[in-house]
């Protein structure tokens, strides 16, 4: 297994343990979890969030002049 997919499988097993953890703690503590889960996301993710942003304002763009 490659180092990529590997990072990418420890990612989506993060995002299961922060769902489990959620439910099993209750939603009282949901929005720390929430918060945790963002600021990793944006961590983990910062380099193609520029351009996702780009394409999304793109789209929008395009529907709007429909």
């Amino acid at each position: 297994m490659c180092y990529h997919a590997g990072m990418e499988l420890l990612s989506l097993a993060i995002v299961i343990v922060l769902i489990g953890a959620l439910f099993s703690i209750g939603w009282q503590l949901g929005p720390l979890i929430l918060v945790g889960a963002v600021i990793y996301g944006v961590i983990r993710y910062r380099k193609q969030i520029p351009g996702v942003i780009r394409g999304l304002i793109a789209e929008l763009r395009g529907y709007m002049k429909k």
